[in-house]
């Protein structure tokens, strides 16, 4: 069992000392296990996920065989989140929204000048009006 630990990580590329970080033991360790003829499950488990794949998937692994799609394997061992969406359509939509969010603040701005020039235009009006009592009580 430990030559088949050492075939597939060899074969996916790993390094001793990479697997090692990935089940926090040494090198060292891993070489032992490597030579070893048997394993004990749990940690053929543990090796086995170290390296991203289930454990049948690292048993049934024949480095002779033809074809051996090891990224189809780490895919189908793999557990947790599987995002169904295409990321530029995310991108889109929110870019969509910012979009959306500006033309709202533009218009708040617009909204406020047109007040202020009504505010101005109103006090204007009141300004020359108080001139012209100012001029006529003279």
């Amino acid at each position: 069992m430990g030559r088949q630990v050492k075939r597939f990580r060899e074969a996916i590329g790993m390094k001793q000392e990479t697997l090692a970080g990935e089940l926090g033991t040494s090198q060292q360790n891993i070489s032992y296990y490597e030579k070893q003829e048997d394993i004990d499950n749990d940690l053929f488990t543990q090796l086995a996920k170290g390296m991203g794949v289930s454990p049948e998937v690292l048993q049934d692994y024949n480095a002779e065989a033809p074809i051996f799609n090891i990224q189809e394997a780490r895919e189908n061992a793999q557990t947790g989140y599987i995002y169904n969406f295409n990321p530029i359509d995310k991108i889109l939509e929110q870019s969509s929204k910012i979009e959306e969010l500006y033309k709202a603040l533009l218009k708040s701005e617009q909204d406020k000048v047109e007040i202020l020039s009504t505010a101005n235009s109103d006090l204007q009006t009141v300004v020359e009006e108080l001139k012209k009592l100012k001029e006529g009580s003279k």
